[in-house]
C-alpha cells in the first residue's frame, strides 16, 4: 500500500492531532504505526482506569491492559512458564544433535580428531596443562609478558611457548606460506 500525496495540514482522522495528512486521512504517525514502522501510542482516556494515558491495546493502557489479561487467565504466568521450558528443550535437543553430527565429522578426520583431543586435553586441565608446557619466557624474543602457547603440529604435543606479538607474526607467516 501506498502513502500518496501530503495534503496541507488538517486534523488527522485517527489522533486528532492537526499535521500533513495523507490521502488516507492519517498522519505520518499513524500510518507509521499501522503499517509496520515506528511505533507511536496514541494519549488517550483508558477504558479502565479512566487516566489520560498513551493506549496500547483495546483501549487501555499498559498496566491495565496486562492486569486484564491475568484477570482473564489467573494460570497465564504458568503457562508461559511452560511455553519457555518447551523453548529451552527443544533448543537443547536441537543442540545436542549438532554437537553429535560435530564429533562424527571429527572422528571422520584423523587429523582434525587428534588435534581435538589435544585441544579438549588442554582445556579440561586448562590451567594445570598450560603450566606444565608453558615455559617463564617467550621461545623466540624472551619477553615475560602475555604468554601463549603455538601448536606448531596438532597430531603430536609439539608445543611452544611465545608472547602474544610473536604468536600472531608466526600465523601471519603460516598464512603467507613463508613457515
Amino acid at each position: 500500500m501506498t502513502q500518496g500525496k501530503k495534503n496541507p495540514d488538517a486534523i488527522c482522522s485517527r489522533c486528532s492531532v492537526f499535521n500533513k495528512i495523507y490521502a488516507s486521512g492519517i498522519c505520518t504517525r499513524c500510518y507509521r504505526a499501522t503499517h509496520g514502522g515506528q511505533k507511536y501510542s496514541k494519549i488517550g482516556e483508558c477504558s479502565s482506569c479512566h487516566k489520560q494515558k498513551k493506549i496500547e491495546a483495546k483501549r487501555m493502557c499498559r498496566s491495565c491492559y496486562n492486569y486484564s489479561r491475568k484477570e482473564a487467565d489467573p494460570n497465564i504466568r504458568q503457562r508461559e512458564h511452560i511455553q519457555a521450558k518447551r523453548y529451552r528443550e527443544s533448543n537443547r535437543l536441537l543442540h545436542k544433535t549438532r554437537r553429535r553430527l560435530r564429533m562424527e565429522s571429527i572422528r571422520a578426520d584423523p587429523v582434525r580428531h587428534a588435534r581435538f583431543k589435544i585441544l579438549n586435553k588442554a582445556r579440561s586441565n586448562s590451567k594445570y596443562h598450560a603450566d606444565q608446557l608453558k615455559k617463564k619466557e617467550c621461545e623466540s624474543c624472551g619477553s615475560i609478558d602475555r604468554l601463549e602457547l603455538h601448536h606448531t603440529e596438532y597430531t603430536t604435543e609439539a608445543v611452544r611457548t611465545l608472547c602474544r606479538k610473536c604468536h600472531v607474526n608466526i600465523h601471519k607467516l603460516m598464512r603467507r606460506g613463508l613457515l
